[in-house]
């Protein structure tokens, strides 16, 4: 076994910064891309990180400023630099960390790039080799009832999973016995045979395949990790995974195959109890895009300030959630803090509390609160652009829209055209 020591303690007895022979691996795959090296610190090139982990990225040169995936940074005099993690203030306990901007190339500690694309980074002494590998996956945490019977709908083609003897497809969701499915508990935590009410066969990788681009199909109850899939929380709905290998499950044409790890929409599904009709407007919306240049005087703040208003009535957290006239004080500000990709949470500025879906309700008419902020589903938003400058703001966790009621209560309802649900989002500076 190779041994090796955390990038924290990155042995290299250099001053300054110099360019260094060594390696860079990304699950399992070589990076071809020179590191820098500084008081024992390995500093990684974030484009080629980013892309070799499909992650976003994107930098201006006129203000000097990187955007990864929600993390913000902003350099300041050069050498220093203020990190935004998911739209947090971070201060690393290594005061040696850095960013380093050569040119168009932003470069960071490898131990704070590793963070930032959600991964683990790893020296290998023996080899001069620097390994980023994917974290640990987590434990599954969304609720499945036994009892219960699902179907389990594509986000990017509002396709359902669809049944044959020996197969599997992706069709339109009509809510045909095909498409009913139940969640049997393994002998693994976390893990279910997910079993076809019709046909009486589980999902199954075909022929143990363990590689990208293998098709899921139907079969026969056997004991293999083909047959045992993992149901995890992602923005938008669920991951599903085999234990064979950890790939999830996509869409392609109208099969479903397994496919490297992205998160992407058509990777995410939605498990809804069977029978449910969804709503007719769940097709991917055109999103609002937020990009946060902090003022020069704000620069220790987390995230963009927003008032957000219907007509005259402007929300706030002045005890409880309401919509009231603004008097301009601080509990009518708004923090947008990007939890994913075009997904917010969005927290006040005075309680620090978030919105969110009262007791997790899939219901509609349900509250709107505001409850200590956790970023789970229920506090996760999607802001939807509605063509006049206003825009819809929308539950992950429900998939229904935030609205203004006559009586100024805030609750979640079915998309509506109607001003109820057209809010306004202006900046507070």
């Amino acid at each position: 076994m190779k041994k090796f020591i955390s990038v924290f303690l990155c042995i290299f007895l250099l001053t300054g910064i110099c360019a260094q022979a060594a390696n860079l691996e990304v699950n399992g795959v070589h990076v071809n891309s020179d590191m820098l090296f500084q008081d024992s610190t390995a500093y990684v090139p974030l484009p080629s990180l980013c892309e070799a982990t499909n992650v976003r990225y994107a930098f201006d040169k006129k203000t000097q400023t990187a955007f990864i995936n929600g993390i913000n940074l902003f350099p300041e005099g050069g050498e220093g630099v203020t990190v935004y993690v998911n739209g947090k203030k971070y201060t690393p306990t290594d005061l040696s960390a850095q960013l380093i901007v050569r040119g168009d190339i932003v470069y960071l500690p490898a131990h704070l790039a590793a963070e930032a694309v959600d991964m683990e980074a790893k020296w290998y002494q023996d080899t001069a080799t620097l390994v980023f590998t994917k974290k640990a996956l987590p434990v599954a945490t969304t609720v499945i009832d036994e009892n219960k019977t699902y179907a389990i709908v594509n986000l990017e083609t509002s396709l359902a999973l669809t049944a044959g003897e020996n197969s599997l497809s992706a069709k339109a969701h009509t809510n045909d016995k095909a498409q009913e499915f139940k969640f049997l508990k393994t002998e693994f935590e976390g893990y279910y045979n997910v079993q076809s009410v019709l046909t009486g066969k589980n999902l199954d990788v075909n022929a143990h395949g363990t590689t990208p681009g293998v098709s899921i199909i139907t079969w026969d109850m056997g004991t293999g990790d083909n047959q045992k899939f993992m149901v995890e929380n992602v923005a938008g709905g669920s991951l599903i995974s085999a234990r064979s290998c950890h790939l999830p499950i996509e869409v392609k044409g109208e099969g479903i195959i397994q496919n490297t790890k992205t998160a992407a929409p058509n990777q995410v599904w939605q498990i809804v109890e069977f029978g449910t009709v969804l709503n007719a407007n769940t097709e991917v919306a055109e999103k609002l895009e937020i990009i946060y240049t902090p003022p020069v005087d704000k620069n220790d703040e987390s995230a963009p300030y927003r008032t957000i208003s219907i007509g005259d009535g402007f929300l706030t957290d002045q005890e409880g959630l309401k919509a009231l006239a603004d008097d301009s004080s601080d509990s009518f500000k708004w923090s947008l803090i990007e939890y994913s990709e075009d997904v917010y949470v969005i927290e006040n500025l005075v309680t620090q509390k978030s919105l969110d879906v009262n007791a997790r309700s899939r219901d509609t008419g349900a509250s709107i609160i505001t409850w200590q902020t956790s970023k789970d589903t229920n506090q996760q938003w999607i802001l939807e652009k509605n063509g006049d400058g206003t825009v819809y703001i929308k539950s992950v966790h429900s998939a229904f829209y935030l609205t203004l009621n006559e009586d100024g209560t805030i609750t979640q309802e079915n998309k509506d055209t109607a001003l109820k649900q057209r809010w306004t989002m202006t900046s507070a500076y």
